[in-house]
């Protein structure tokens, strides 16, 4: 129970305070590329970009202290009214997940943050502002990274019968998994380097006592 608790408040804490699109990318391998955040060195992302369109993101994020864990990041951008979309803060979201259309996974995953992208709608010329809604602190069950592992690509749809579906523009993507492996246990490395060097610090303290 405390270990979720720690989960939790990790995953806010990244979003309220770090910022979720403020990442320094680390390692890359095919599609898949590994990011840490600058300002807090206790979380580690591994993601790919969307095929139909790149500002969507798939991946995990991993938390030092807790690696063996995968929780689920997907970043998603919609033109509708940033007030709309504020309101589904706090709420679940069920996402549809197929690797090579061959399995499908549902997993209502929790909608964390909204933010307009500035300037978005000059530099891409489109007629709206462009917000990213982010999406995680889904622990998926331990059958669904298998499929990752064989899988070639994964569909992402926003199921449509969820209510929120109507807020996506583009409710549906495709996702590579080239680079997929090696991204996660670079991810995974990082996270045991990290953590070891954290229990190296507070044994230090400790001894400075």
């Amino acid at each position: 129970m405390m270990q979720l608790i720690y989960r939790l408040s990790a995953v806010v804490f990244l979003c309220s305070v770090l910022g979720y699109l403020n990442a320094e990318e680390v390692f890359k391998h095919k599609d898949w590329l590994v990011a840490t955040y600058p300002d807090d060195s206790k979380y580690i992302k591994y993601s790919t970009h969307g095929t139909a369109v790149w500002g969507h993101e798939f991946g995990f994020l991993k938390t030092v202290g807790d690696c063996k864990a995968d929780n689920i990041y997907v970043s998603w951008s919609s033109t509708k009214d940033i007030n709309q979309l504020k309101r589904m803060e706090s709420k679940k979201v069920l996402f549809e997940l197929g690797p090579d259309d061959n399995f499908e996974f549902q997993f209502a995953i929790p909608n964390l943050a909204v933010t307009h992208l500035i300037g978005s709608n000059e530099y891409f010329e489109i007629p709206n502002p462009l917000n990213v809604m982010l999406f995680t602190n889904y622990f998926p069950k331990y059958t669904f990274l298998p499929t990752l592992e064989a899988g070639r690509k994964i569909s992402v749809n926003v199921s449509n019968q969820d209510p929120h579906h109507g807020n996506f523009d583009i409710p549906d993507d495709q996702f590579s998994l080239e680079g997929y492996i090696a991204a996660r246990q670079y991810a995974m490395e990082l996270c045991e380097m990290r953590t070891k060097a954290l229990e190296i610090k507070d044994q230090y303290k400790v001894t400075m006592r």
